[in-house]
């Protein structure tokens, strides 16, 4: 298998994205590709690419948020015109209420935590 990108884009900018849709997806393949180094040191051969892609003048119409192979698992969280990865997980299903559950079980305990299922 290969990899996978995610790519967060704020509707903000999508005329700007129109108006020069080359100069974006070359800006989005430049951050995949290069595997630039994040705020937080880390880079997308690792899992994690932080990176604002801009168009037509307005610097962040989007962001390259992950980088992984295509057999890992990442857990965002969207909102607030950003994305952060919650978890990374190597061959982690999400495709099942099962999958999903082990995944947030993972989650929980990369934190600490040990979930316990209670009452409805």
């Amino acid at each position: 298998m290969g990899n996978n990108s995610v790519v967060l884009i704020l509707n903000d900018g999508l005329d700007n994205i129109q108006r020069n849709p080359t100069e974006w997806v070359e800006g989005i393949a430049e951050k995949i590709l290069n595997n630039e180094t994040s705020e937080n040191g880390s880079n997308c051969g690792h899992g994690y690419c932080y990176g604002d892609v801009g168009a037509s003048g307005f610097a962040n119409c989007s962001s390259v948020i992950t980088c992984n192979h295509a057999d890992d698992t990442v857990v965002l969280a969207v909102g607030q015109n950003c994305a952060t990865v919650l978890g990374h997980f190597y061959h982690s299903p999400h495709h099942t209420k099962e999958g999903q559950l082990e995944l947030l079980e993972q989650l929980a305990k990369e934190h600490g935590y040990h979930l316990v299922k209670g009452k409805k």
